[in-house]
């Protein structure tokens, strides 16, 4: 795993392994890298910020991981839909954080069903912000199917089902 520099708001400098992604518009033209620093165990990394976007605003910008089919998947964080796509085969995308949710305006041509996978926050706002994009596609794009889901224990995300269901085995 690579290690990049990591500064803070101090200006203390460090090094840790990182995780990057590209964000892009609808289009697929580069808005901005999406860093997540981490630990050599792959948790993230003990730094002020463990997720940073280079400068420049996000726009309509998200993390496309896998090309949608007539499925997509969205979620909160990239471990997130990384661990939605795991769990079930489909094409998902990060919309980096809450406000992600707020941003997506339509999914891409041909996707039929969209399924929302919000996290289960104690103070409800992932699954909120779930519900609140679910009804405007609706809303706007009543030929399209779409499904919210959300993880059963409070405090959880998707990342945290897979991650225990993996522990249990």
């Amino acid at each position: 795993m690579e290690a990049l520099p990591y500064k803070d708001q101090d200006g203390n400098d460090s090094t840790w392994p990182a995780l990057l992604a590209r964000v892009s518009d609808e289009r697929g033209g580069l808005v901005s890298i999406h860093r997540t620093y981490l630990t050599e165990e792959g948790d993230k990394a003990p730094v002020p910020v463990a997720k940073k976007l280079a400068a420049g605003p996000l726009g309509n910008g998200f993390i496309r991981l896998f090309p949608p089919s007539d499925f997509l998947c969205l979620a909160e964080g990239i471990e997130t839909a990384l661990s939605v796509h795991e769990l079930t085969g489909l094409p998902a995308w990060s919309v980096i954080s809450l406000n992600g949710f707020q941003r997506f305006e339509a999914p891409p041509e041909g996707v039929r069903v969209l399924c929302i996978y919000g996290d289960n926050d104690a103070s409800f706002t992932g699954a909120a912000g779930a519900y609140a994009l679910a009804a405007r596609l609706r809303a706007r794009h009543p030929e399209l199917q779409v499904d919210v889901r959300i993880p059963e224990g409070t405090g959880t995300d998707w990342n945290d089902v897979i991650r225990a269901s993996r522990a249990a085995s």
